[in-house]
């Protein structure tokens, strides 16, 4: 393994920490070594200090905080322009252990208008956020983002900016507050980030702009359903890949939502059921089922025909064809809580297919459902529906 003062590329840093691990009752020897590196003639500057950066961060996240702070010490040496960049390592070293007063205080010690200051808030909300305290969290990234309408300049605090976005469009989701969701996605775009991620980012506005039409009367809700769509469009320009096939679920939720569950079922089931196959099986070749279209796909097919057996329910001559119809749409979503667990999509289906399943049961009808292998899967899917709960109350 070289010095610890080498710049370490973020491809193979995993490598480096698995190397690292055995080091550990070295400390002393390991900090010797990196000064020596870090002193050496050429080595100073922005380029190194930005490596030293990232590599004392992933200290941090691999539980080696008291390391991370040396690291950060020995480039303070050299440049004691980087001492804000090291409390930011200190203070995150402080909330991976939910020392979140220490943090604080931190904070407190810098100057106001310190950039690395708020990124530190930042942290911290994201912190409190993980760790279940959702109303601390939402005070703090309301204020910083009620500060920065803009992207900052700073580049540390640009990428605190962009992620803590996400983070609190997640928050306010869960929360209910659509649009305030939808707003803070729309920050990130403003960062400029790359083509992939803002493919991403519109797609997430799209089923946002969707849940938010679904709240309103069906005659008002074209307006925003329009804009979904257009986001849709944006997203397929950037090739076949799994956001196309994420666009065309959201475009079949769009039909379902103008009341066209026809037009749904023939995109999902005919225009692009081989694209959506074949991404699903190049994903779970990688063991990637998560990421898979094909969850939307089938939780929305278990929503249609769900919706078909409800146009059969009052025809007592449709008796069997009702309960055929419900049982299918059982299947649809008990499929997607197995198979698919990890999407956004797996909780959902575990909660509409126990409703399916008291529903056929009160009709006198016994279902058996083995699960078999998925059992353990299904089990940690229903895990994460109680937490997703939870963080809702």
């Amino acid at each position: 393994m070289r010095c610890l003062g080498t710049p370490v590329a973020p491809a193979r840093l995993h490598n480096e920490m698995m190397s690292f691990h055995f080091m550990v009752c070295k400390q002393s020897l390991v900090f010797l070594v990196l000064t020596i590196a870090l002193a050496l003639p050429g080595r100073a500057g922005a380029q190194q200090a930005d490596r030293e950066f990232i590599f004392a961060n992933a200290l941090v996240e691999w539980g080696f905080p008291d390391l991370a702070n040396k690291v950060m010490d020995a480039v303070v040496r050299l440049d004691p322009s980087q001492a804000g960049r090291a409390n930011i390592v200190k203070a995150e070293g402080f909330i991976a252990a939910r020392k979140f007063p220490e943090a604080e205080a931190l904070v407190k010690q810098m100057p106001a208008n310190d950039p690395k200051a708020d990124a530190i808030q930042l942290a911290l909300a994201k912190g409190y956020f993980r760790f279940g305290q959702l109303d601390k969290a939402r005070e703090l990234f309301g204020a910083f983002f009620q500060k920065y309408q803009q992207p900052p300049a700073d580049a540390d605090l640009l990428k605190f900016f962009r992620d803590s976005a996400y983070t609190y469009s997640q928050m306010l989701k869960s929360a209910g507050d659509l649009k305030g969701a939808s707003d803070a996605m729309g920050k990130i775009l403003l960062t400029n980030p790359d083509k992939e991620t803002a493919r991403t980012i519109r797609a997430d506005q799209a089923n946002l702009l969707i849940d938010m039409a679904r709240k309103l009367p069906e005659a008002e809700r074209n307006p925003l359903l329009d804009e979904a769509l257009k986001l849709c469009k944006e997203v397929q320009w950037g090739g076949m890949d799994v956001a196309f096939g994420q666009s065309i679920v959201t475009m079949a939720t769009i039909e379902m939502s103008r009341g066209n569950r026809e037009r749904a079922r023939t995109l999902i089931n005919k225009e692009y059921k081989d694209i959506l196959d074949s991404i699903d099986t190049q994903l779970k070749e990688h063991d990637q089922a998560g990421q898979s279209p094909k969850a939307g796909s089938r939780f929305l097919m278990g929503e249609i025909l769900e919706q078909d057996a409800e146009g059969m329910a009052a025809d007592a001559a449709r008796r069997d064809e009702y309960i055929k119809t419900l049982a299918a749409s059982l299947t649809e979503f008990y499929n997607v809580f197995v198979q698919y667990g990890d999407s956004d999509w797996g909780p959902q289906a575990g909660v509409r297919a126990n409703a399916l399943k008291s529903k056929l049961e009160g009709l006198g009808k016994t279902i058996n459902i083995d699960l078999g292998a998925q059992a353990e899967k299904a089990a940690a899917t229903q895990f994460r529906l109680a937490d997703n709960l939870f963080r809702q109350r």
